[in-house]
């Protein structure tokens, strides 16, 4: 694949130009303040690597804002929103022994929620992984056991066929762990050994009053003494319960897991707003055989659209994974508003597509306003870079994270010029290049 940007300014008998075989890794970094041209070079960029491709790319376009649109011929439009009827399902898994796992999917999936605005706590954390440990076992994956990742092997002897589960699983599943401890429905146990704890944690609040006594009098010492016999003897009462509903000795284990009734249904609440969302349910979407495929998610909110791109850029990375290494650029990730989607630890998606996607065809084509989140080891192992223009303030910090000359920047014409950097296997210290672009 090939794109011409344009021709160098001050030698404009050479062109500057990206070739997917030259290059040392596919991913391309746009950076440029708004107005400056980044939507159109994301569109000419996209055109250009379908007009010069042997007709096997595939191009995923997450599309923030509504305004990367193509022509018909090449390009399907899945529209996610609320209201839509269609979504994607954060809940599948790889079964490569490396990357992938029901483990490894559960950690990455809480981390995902981890990065949006609505951070779990600790407890909210632990009961959600039991809740997707529980949920893969009931559907024949268990997490140590690496042949029961595959779709291929079910070792529970169903006469169902094994699946996924899916966001509306998860909801069911959590909806029935709750409707158990708040009920006793099928483990009576279970509700005494929650009235146990709620009446022990009342009598260490008497005991710890009665550690005081040096400032009450008798009366009220004498009061709190009969409280906390009343409580031993409640408590004594509500274990012999729980032991007498015991069935199938599992009991205990659930409430360690679930912890209360309170952090179950906070949970619980949680994973139905993701679920009202609309991106986690109803059919995934069918592209056909249009190579741009433009999953437009302007409609989301921006913790919803952070989840989206973290949970498709997984499926992509996985699916291309185990299509094994390649030679050449055949799926392109293009993401605009790139700064949102980056975080700084090393396992998140994106940080393991910039590093690990060129040995597996994929190419990262990232547009943003800032350099904010991007580490230096996606900026290292991003070969080709183009500057559409920045604002004054910035060309000091740009310079340094760069390694540019500050009064390059100052030659930059917004919509008519571009320093562009791009690293080939033969030079891979290219400098920047001052180009004309063609509009």
């Amino acid at each position: 694949m090939r794109i011409i940007f344009g021709k160098e300014r001050f030698n404009q008998d050479r062109a500057v130009v990206w070739n997917s075989s030259r290059v040392y890794n596919g991913h391309l970094l746009v950076l440029g303040a708004s107005g400056t041209g980044k939507t159109h070079l994301l569109r000419k960029t996209v055109n250009q690597m379908i007009e010069t491709s042997d007709g096997s790319v595939e191009i995923f376009v997450l599309d923030v804002h509504g305004d990367l649109e193509f022509s018909d011929s090449i390009s399907s439009t899945a529209v996610f929103s609320e209201s839509g009827r269609i979504g994607i399902n954060p809940l599948k898994i790889s079964p490569d022994r490396q990357f992938g796992g029901v483990r490894k999917k559960i950690r990455s999936f809480v981390s995902a929620i981890n990065r949006t605005s609505r951070k779990l706590g600790i407890k909210q954390e632990n009961v959600l992984i039991h809740l997707l440990e529980d949920l893969y076992a009931a559907n024949g994956f268990y997490i140590d056991d690496p042949q029961t990742w595959s779709l291929d092997y079910d070792p529970r002897k169903s006469r169902f066929s094994k699946k996924y589960p899916t966001m509306e699983d998860l909801k069911k599943f959590s909806e029935y762990k709750l409707k158990q401890m708040v009920t006793g429905a099928g483990s009576k146990a279970m509700k005494k050994l929650d009235e146990l704890n709620r009446k022990f944690t009342l009598l260490e609040k008497y005991r710890k009053k009665l550690l005081k006594k040096g400032s009450l009098d008798e009366a009220e010492i004498s009061k709190i003494e009969d409280k906390i016999e009343d409580l031993k003897g409640e408590t004594k009462r509500l274990y012999s319960e729980y032991v007498d509903n015991i069935e199938t000795g599992r009991e205990l284990d659930d409430y360690i897991k679930y912890d209360s009734e309170d952090v179950l249904k906070s949970v619980l609440r949680y994973i139905e707003s993701l679920y009202q969302s609309g991106i986690f349910k109803g059919k995934e979407p069918d592209f056909g055989d249009k190579p741009v495929r433009r999953y437009l998610i302007n409609s989301l909110n921006p913790d919803e659209q952070k989840l989206f791109v973290d949970f498709l850029l997984e499926e992509i990375f996985f699916k291309a994974k185990e299509e094994g290494i390649k030679n050449t650029v055949d799926r392109v990730i293009v993401l605009d508003e790139a700064h949102m989607f980056f975080s700084d630890e090393p396992d998140h998606i994106v940080n393991i597509i910039s590093k690990e996607g060129r040995k597996f065809g994929i190419a990262l084509v990232m547009a943003s306003q800032s350099l904010s989140h991007f580490s230096d080891d996606v900026l290292s192992n991003t070969a080709t870079k183009i500057i559409l223009g920045v604002d004054e303030v910035n060309h000091e910090k740009l310079s340094r994270k760069l390694r540019i000359n500050k009064q390059s920047l100052r030659f930059i014409e917004p919509r008519k010029t571009a320093l562009i950097q791009i690293k080939n296997h033969a030079n891979l210290n290219n400098k920047y290049v001052n180009t004309i672009l063609t509009i």
